[in-house]
């Protein structure tokens, strides 16, 4: 996930979320790694410290330009349930990498991704979990919305 820490960015509910992966995934080793500016001091400590005991935690912090195609690149899925865009250029950057994206299903996502990305309300914590599910575990899916991004 992209974005700087802030409430509309909803980095809180994909934390919450890791629960529900883990639970999908047992035995498996995710990874979930948020990218960009921190705060200070962090509201998000306490739900990273708890989505630790299920999922591994990585907080990247910022992140140059040049250096996100990569980053992305590497990711299995992106996840983007941020409650309000402008625009959204994070899951444009994440589909021209080739990744999957779940992102949410509010204004302006929907007219930017169209079919290629799995929606979800950005308050359904199991549902934004079901679909990172469905990207990890279904290939022909995930190869569906690599392309169509």
């Amino acid at each position: 996930m992209v974005g700087d820490i802030e409430a509309r960015k909803n980095q809180a509910n994909v934390l919450r979320a890791c629960r529900h992966l883990a639970a999908a995934r047992p035995g498996e080793q995710l990874t979930l790694t948020l990218i960009g500016r921190p705060m200070t001091p962090d509201p998000l400590a306490f739900l990273a410290e708890e989505a630790g005991r299920y999922v591994r935690v990585e907080r990247a912090g910022y992140t140059a330009d040049d250096a996100l195609p990569a980053l992305l690149a590497a990711c299995d899925c992106f996840v983007y349930p941020s409650l309000w865009e402008g625009f959204g250029i994070p899951v444009l950057e994440a589909m021209s990498a080739g990744v999957p994206v779940v992102c949410s299903d509010r204004p302006s996502l929907p007219e930017i991704v169209g079919d290629a990305a799995e929606m979800r309300d950005p308050d359904d914590i199991e549902g934004l979990a079901t679909s990172v599910v469905a990207t990890l575990s279904d290939s022909a899916l995930a190869d569906r919305l690599r392309a169509l991004g």
